[in-house]
């Protein structure tokens, strides 16, 4: 972190047997999860630090704002509580009730039932432009910030006062087992490293939108907090421009973009790129890397044999995992 590359080799970490961002609803199935995840893990020698991770749930912020939880099948959402500008200024003060509080009762059975014994990352939570999105719907947030610009910023001011509140709370409660990011690889930070922020709708908006209505906020954010890691699914290549400019953002994670498709885009190469590539792919990837000279931290994906439990591994997947291990270390010392 801090713009510099390790001396030996590139840091790369294998992707979770299990699903890290699930719903997560019980609390000792998920931590019993987490541990089995850990003894996998040692089947390959990465820059994996053995951790707990509480899991996703897009209903966690707007839950602080007594929006009710909806669970359709594996996906998660909330009751729309916003249909006119006039009741984002009825929206009550933010509370740890909810799905965050239920959050905060994960991470603190974590805490205990392993004594305090393993690292715990903050739960992924959605930055305030999706929370809004989600409050009301996309389209009006983004018709409301050009017709009512004030009140636009009266929404977002209050989701991002209710997001650092959250983040703050999980870190007060982990105190020195608190790590500061759901992004994998990315799985340890400095501990004066800000925050790692989910901005999905960064996909669907200009450059010039972005600049205009989600700038000011996400720097407002990293002077309070520090460094700040955005991520987002789909292609939002119209928006990596304006993020390498944005003061405090000094890193990307792409949910589906590939490390050259962000070069492409226009990705400097002081912003580290957190990438999440399958093994089929890291050719293309390491070739754009020395190309480039692009600062990276890898997640490897396609390593596990999720085909079968554990349990009935055969030598052949453990060999396979094995040629893997040998590859990427020859391939990413530097």
């Amino acid at each position: 972190m801090h713009n510099k590359q390790p001396k030996d080799r590139i840091l790369f970490v294998c992707t979770s047997y299990y699903e890290p961002y699930c719903a997560a609803p019980d609390f000792e199935e998920r931590l019993r999860n987490c541990l089995d995840d850990i003894i996998i893990r040692a089947s390959i020698e990465d820059d994996y630090i053995p951790s707990l991770f509480t899991g996703c749930r897009q209903s966690t912020i707007p839950s602080m704002f007594g929006a009710p939880e909806i669970i359709i099948g594996e996906d998660v959402t909330c009751e729309k509580i916003l249909h006119c500008p006039e009741d984002i200024l009825r929206l009550p003060k933010h509370q740890m009730i909810g799905v965050a509080k239920r959050w905060l009762e994960m991470e603190e059975y974590f805490l205990e039932e392993t004594k305090g014994k393993l690292p715990i990352h903050v739960t992924d939570m959605q930055g305030p432009f999706d929370v809004a999105g989600q409050l009301w719907s996309y389209d009006e947030v983004f018709l409301l910030a050009y017709e009512h610009p004030d009140i636009y910023g009266e929404l977002i001011q209050r989701l991002t006062d209710a997001f650092l509140d959250f983040w703050n709370a999980q870190k007060s409660l982990l105190g020195s087992n608190f790590v500061g990011t759901h992004l994998f690889a990315w799985n340890w930070v400095p501990e004066d490293f800000g925050a790692s922020m989910s901005i999905d709708s960064l996909a669907m908006i200009s450059g010039p939108f972005y600049q205009e209505f989600y700038q000011p906020y996400i720097e407002q954010a990293a002077d309070r907090m520090g460094e700040l890691a955005i991520h987002s699914c789909g292609d939002f290549s119209a928006t990596i421009p304006p993020l390498c400019e944005t003061r405090g953002v000094t890193a990307l994670n792409a949910g589906q973009m590939s490390l050259r498709g962000m070069c492409d885009a226009g990705l400097k190469e002081d912003m580290l790129a957190i990438t999440c590539t399958p093994f089929e792919e890291m050719e293309d990837l390491l070739t754009v890397y020395r190309e480039k000279n692009s600062h990276i931290s890898i997640s490897l994906s396609n390593v596990w044999n999720t085909t079968k439990p554990f349990a009935q591994w055969t030598s052949e997947d453990f060999d396979r995992i094995k040629r893997i291990e040998i590859y990427m270390q020859e391939q990413l010392s530097c």
